[in-house]
């Protein structure tokens, strides 16, 4: 087969790039797990970026990533800013 054979012969779309570990964890907590995770992104995203990156406020994404690896569920802190500066695949806060 040619390149130009091969070019017409598209493939399905597929998820790009790999899934945000946020949107992974959110999968794994029980009901009340994820209302109290959703409180505590609300409340870090809350913060203005200055603040948090300042640290001069407790809820910042490295709290927020370090509380989960904590109880089982590792995420990076690098994780954890990409999902909240809205960077990463989910797209979602």
């Amino acid at each position: 087969m040619g390149l130009a054979q091969a070019l017409q012969q598209v493939p399905e779309g597929s998820q790009c790039g790999p899934r945000c570990g946020v949107a992974v964890i959110r999968e794994q907590l029980s009901a009340d797990d994820l209302a109290a995770f959703n409180h505590a992104i609300e409340l870090v995203y809350s913060q203005p970026r200055s603040l948090r990156s300042t640290k001069s406020h407790g809820a910042t994404a490295v709290w927020l990533a370090a509380t989960l690896t904590e109880n089982g569920y590792e995420i990076s802190k690098n994780v954890m800013q990409r999902h909240l500066r809205g960077e990463c695949a989910c797209g979602i806060i």
